[in-house]
């Protein structure tokens, strides 16, 4: 799968996520709601496997899209990006292992 549809699977995964979270007080309602805590689960504990660095990019990078060039300041493009590949990897195989 190429680097892009992994990205976009983060960037789909941290929506239904956010939205999930959002409507969180009405899952007593929801038939589905053990699914929903499920899904959080998963997305919680796949951010939760990863290493600090790899944790903020996964956050400021798909989850609270709020800091374009966040990462200018810490790293180069090069080393950025490597990691930014490793977290997008790490983070969807422990995903998709539940």
């Amino acid at each position: 799968m190429s680097h892009r549809r992994k990205e976009q699977k983060i960037r789909n995964i941290a929506k239904l996520y956010l939205l999930s979270i959002a409507h969180n007080s009405y899952s007593f309602i929801n038939p589905k709601s053990t699914n929903i805590r499920s899904f959080q689960s998963a997305v919680e504990l796949a951010y939760l496997t990863l290493d600090a660095p790899l944790q903020k990019i996964i956050n400021n990078e798909f989850f609270y899209q709020d800091y374009p060039g966040w990462w200018e300041l810490l790293y180069k493009k090069n080393e950025y990006l490597k990691l930014k590949n490793t977290a997008v990897n790490k983070f969807l195989e422990v995903f998709y292992e539940l």
